[in-house]
C-alpha cells in the first residue's frame, strides 16, 4: 500500500510540475515574433446631439457607445492551483503522518490548496484576469 501512495504521488507531482513542449519548442517560442501593422480606415456617421419632436421640443440624445465588459470564461489559474496543490498537498501529508495518514492529508491538503491558490492568483493578476472580473462585476452592480 505504501508503494502505492508512493508512485501516486510522485506521478502527480511530475504530472504537475512538467515542461510542456521540448527544447526546441521553447526556442521557436522564445524568438520575437513579427509584427504586422494594419491601417484601418474609420468613417464615423455625423448626427446631432439634439432631437426634435413635432411638437417644437428639443430633448438631448445622450446615445454612446459605451464598452461592456466581458465575463471571464472558464477556469482561473487561481482554481487550478488550489485543485493542484490540494491533491498533491494531501498526498503527501498521507504519506508524511504514518500514524494517521487521514489526519495528514487533510492538512496537507489544506496547506496545498491555500498555497496553489496564491501562486494562482498571483499568475491572474499577472494576465489581467482578476481587472477584467473587477470590471464585470462593477458594471453588473451599476446596472
Amino acid at each position: 500500500m505504501k508503494k502505492l501512495m508512493y508512485s501516486i504521488t510522485a506521478i502527480a507531482f511530475l504530472a504537475a510540475c512538467g515542461t510542456k513542449g521540448t527544447t526546441e519548442e521553447k526556442e521557436v517560442a522564445a524568438a520575437p515574433a513579427p509584427v504586422v501593422v494594419e491601417r484601418a480606415k474609420v468613417t464615423t456617421k455625423k448626427s446631432s446631439n439634439y432631437r426634435s419632436s413635432n411638437s417644437g421640443n428639443y430633448s438631448i440624445n445622450n446615445e454612446s457607445a459605451a464598452r461592456v465588459p466581458q465575463k471571464p470564461t472558464g477556469v482561473s489559474d487561481a482554481a487550478k492551483g488550489a485543485i493542484i496543490g490540494g491533491v498533491a498537498g494531501a498526498g503527501a501529508g498521507a504519506i508524511i503522518d504514518r500514524k494517521k495518514p487521514a489526519r495528514g492529508a487533510v492538512i496537507g491538503g489544506v496547506v496545498g490548496a491555500g498555497t496553489g491558490y496564491t501562486i494562482g492568483r498571483s499568475s491572474d493578476r499577472k494576465s489581467g484576469r482578476v481587472e477584467q472580473g473587477r470590471e464585470y462585476r462593477d458594471y453588473k452592480r451599476s446596472q
